[in-house]
Order: structure tokens, then C-alpha cells, then sequence
């Protein structure tokens, strides 16, 4: 058995060889040819030893150029490593790395040789060694030509870069949150850069919510960076309606309303007085003083009066308070209270009479807002003073320890708001400014 096995395993390769020289020299005596593709592919098939095909492309060479993908051919066939090993020694063709514009048309030696990727990228393979013509294509661009030489294995890169055909748009608005719209041979939005166009005839759309919109009609021209600048206007009637419904919320109460509409009028006229008066008092009835106050001084220095609601304070009758509207302008401050309300309350002070208002505690330790001004002009005479505290201030009963009986009555104490001295310091700083 071992004979036989030994027999017939150098059977086969004896007439595997015999079938290698044959299919390699046809007739005796002829000259040794290069061994083509069907008589390499005929030895795999027959299973001739792996080392003598190697062997014979070797020594005989190939007829045919050697390729990446020939060899991959071969290996899917059953070839063997040394058999890949020999052809692979043989390949003398390169790559190309091509760099161009997405999407470009690559032909290769008047061939299609393929289509840009997303990054404008192309990897040519098996490439022969010398010369070759590259012609790159795309809609919209001019061609790029280019002629290289690639030698043996040679694994190059190379640039094709197109030049744009068309033109190019610059487009701008003011505000510029501005949304843009443009339709022609090609569709765009937003504010454009210098972007590429096709040449021909375009209409643009410029529109923002509370502004007057804007269409425009314009031609862009080959090799023309053409650019449109747009500056919207306020639609009057858009602001008029912010505007009254602002101070509509305000008159009714609705200060947070107030508040909101009054900013989106502002939007639309960051200048206007009006809108400023109505954030400045919504601001201040909702205890925003801060906007309080930068409002109040923009609105005053405007040429418009700021008005606010406080609580006047009469120290006899003990703590006797009624509400009154404090409104401040450039050079006074006047005060009004409702008809029928019994006080000497002046009706105006002049800022040149006026001390500085401060705040302090009077004789039953109440916060208050306290004004302090001579009879004359000049400073002496009697002095006036008034106290204010803010709206919703009161007196209120104390409560008496259980078992305890009244005798005098239940003692009251006078309460303000938490946030009083804040207030007060946010009119301070108005009049502060503003009396400059």
C-alpha cells in the first residue's frame, strides 16, 4: 500500500509536469514561449505542483501585463502561494490617487475610468507604467486636461482641480436674522457667500416677521460675483399694534403681558421712547428693577415722563397712607392722587430744590422713601419732608399672646413689602441720573 500510494503520488506529478512542458512548448525543438493566462489557469486546474508553476513563470515570463486583479483572479482559482508569490513579482503596474470636485467624470486614455466620491476622491488601480491622458468633467465646470507618466509601481497622487463655469452670488440682509428665499436655474437660502450659481435670471425674497418684505429681481453672469444687499423696514402697522396692546396689558393690569409685547415692539424700534416708558413702569409693577431702571432713564432722556404707583405717608393721623402716582421726568418730579383725598402733597418738586431722596426708617422704625426740600429757593427757611412706601403697603393687627385682653384696643403695626428697599433704590438711581 505504502508502494503503491508512493507510485502514484509521483505519477501525478510526473504527468502534471508533462502537462506543464507540454502546454509550455508545443512541438520539440521550438523556442520557449511565455506562458498566457489559459495555460496558467490549465496547470491550476490539473493540480500541477504549486513550486513548478512558480518555477515555469519564472523562468519563461508571462505573455500578459500582471495585475492586482489577475493575481486575485488566480488565487480564486486554487492557485498556490508560490505560484500568487511569482506573479505578483511580475506586476509593474501603479495607482493614481486623483483629487477633484465631488461628483467629477474621470476618463483614463479616452476610457471611463470613474466618479469622484463624496470628497472628491478617486483611486485608479493597475495602471500600466508611461504616459497617460487624465480629462475630468462636471456639469457647471471646465474641463480639466492633464497628461503624466506613471512608472513602475508607482503609487501617485494627483490634483485636478475645476474651475467654476458659472457664477457667483453674494446676498446680505439687515436685521440679520432676516430669512432669504432665492429661485432661478438654482434654488438657495440664507444669507449666500460667494456661492456658485449657474448664470441666468434670479428673484430673491427677503422677509422677517414685523418688517416690510422685500422681492428683488437680478441676472448672475459667468465669471460675475453679482451681490444684493437688502435692509428691511418696520412695518408701522405691526409696531403700532405691539405698541398699543402693550399698554393696554399695562392699563389693565397684565403687567407680564405688558412686558412681552413691549419688547417685541422694541425689536422692531429699538429706539422708541414709547416702548421704553412701557417696559420701564410693567418692569417696575412687577419688581424688575433693574430693567426699571436702565428703561426709565432712556425713556426720560427721550423727552418722556416715567410714572409710577407708591402709597403717600401722612405721620398724623398716625400712619394714614393713600396711593399716589410719582412720575419723574427730566427736571421734576410731580404727584397726583385720586379726587377727594384730603393732603397738601405739592404738586411738582424741582430737582434744584430737591435734597437727594434717601431712605430711612422713621419714628415707628417703617422703612420709607424720604424726600427732604427747603421753602425758599435758596436753602433756608422751613424744610418739608415726604415719605412714600411702596403700593400695598398697610397696617395690619398684631397678634396678642393667648389669654391676653385688650384693653386699649388691638396694637397695629404698619407693613410694607419685602422688596421696599429695593424699590426705593431703584427710584433713587432714576432720579440720580437723570437730575444730572
Amino acid at each position: 500500500m505504502k508502494f503503491t500510494a508512493g507510485f502514484s503520488s509521483l505519477l501525478r506529478r510526473s504527468l502534471a509536469v508533462a502537462v506543464l512542458l507540454f502546454v509550455a512548448m508545443p512541438h520539440a525543438g521550438a523556442q520557449r514561449e511565455k506562458l498566457t493566462q489559459p495555460q496558467i489557469r490549465h496547470l491550476i486546474q490539473v493540480h500541477a505542483p504549486d513550486d513548478l508553476v512558480a518555477r515555469q513563470i519564472q523562468v519563461r515570463g508571462i505573455d500578459f501585463a500582471a495585475t492586482s486583479a489577475k493575481v486575485a483572479s488566480f488565487a480564486s482559482e486554487g492557485a498556490g502561494p508560490q505560484t500568487l508569490s511569482a506573479l505578483r513579482a511580475l506586476i509593474r503596474t501603479g495607482t493614481l490617487q486623483l483629487r477633484t470636485e465631488p461628483g467629477a467624470e474621470v476618463s483614463l486614455d479616452g476610457s471611463d475610468a470613474g466618479v469622484a466620491d463624496a470628497a472628491g476622491l478617486l483611486l485608479l488601480k493597475d495602471l500600466p507604467p508611461g504616459a497617460h491622458n487624465l480629462v475630468v468633467t462636471k456639469q457647471g465646470f471646465h474641463a480639466n486636461h492633464q497628461s503624466f507618466m506613471l512608472a513602475d509601481r508607482e503609487a501617485r497622487q494627483l490634483s485636478a482641480p475645476l474651475a467654476w463655469a458659472g457664477g457667483l452670488l453674494t446676498l446680505s440682509a439687515q436685521p440679520t436674522d432676516t430669512t432669504i428665499s432665492v429661485s432661478g436655474p438654482a434654488s438657495f437660502s440664507g444669507p449666500l457667500n460667494a456661492v456658485r450659481c449657474p448664470p441666468g435670471t434670479y428673484s430673491a425674497t427677503v422677509s422677517l416677521n414685523g418688517y416690510v418684505s422685500q422681492k428683488r429681481t437680478f441676472t448672475v453672469a459667468v465669471d460675475q460675483n453679482h451681490e444684493e444687499s437688502f435692509q428691511l423696514v418696520v412695518d408701522p402697522a405691526v409696531f403700532a399694534k405691539a405698541l398699543a396692546d402693550a399698554r393696554s396689558s399695562l392699563n389693565t393690569g397684565d403687567t407680564e403681558a405688558a412686558i412681552r409685547l413691549s419688547r417685541q415692539a422694541l425689536a422692531l424700534n429699538p429706539t422708541s421712547v414709547e416702548a421704553n416708558k412701557v417696559l420701564a413702569e410693567a418692569s417696575f409693577a412687577n419688581g424688575d428693577f433693574q430693567t426699571f431702571v436702565q428703561n426709565a432713564v432712556q425713556t426720560i432722556r427721550g423727552g418722556q415722563p416715567v410714572t409710577i404707583p407708591l402709597m403717600h405717608v401722612h405721620n398724623f393721623p398716625r400712619h394714614l397712607v393713600h396711593q399716589v402716582d410719582m412720575t419723574i421726568s427730566g427736571s421734576e418730579l410731580k404727584f397726583s392722587y385720586a379726587p377727594g383725598v384730603k393732603c397738601k402733597i405739592p404738586e411738582s418738586l424741582n430737582y434744584d430744590l430737591l435734597a437727594r431722596p434717601t431712605v430711612i426708617r422713621d419714628a415707628s422704625n417703617t422703612i420709607v422713601l424720604h424726600f427732604v426740600w427747603p421753602v425758599h429757593p435758596q436753602g433756608f427757611g422751613s424744610i418739608h419732608e415726604l415719605d412714600f412706601v411702596p403700593l400695598g403697603s398697610g397696617m395690619v393687627r398684631q397678634q396678642l399672646p393667648q389669654g391676653t385682653i385688650p384693653v386699649f384696643g388691638y396694637p397695629t403695626v404698619f407693613q410694607v413689602p419685602q422688596n421696599a428697599e429695593a424699590q426705593y433704590q431703584a427710584i433713587i438711581d432714576v432720579i440720580t441720573q437723570v437730575s444730572r
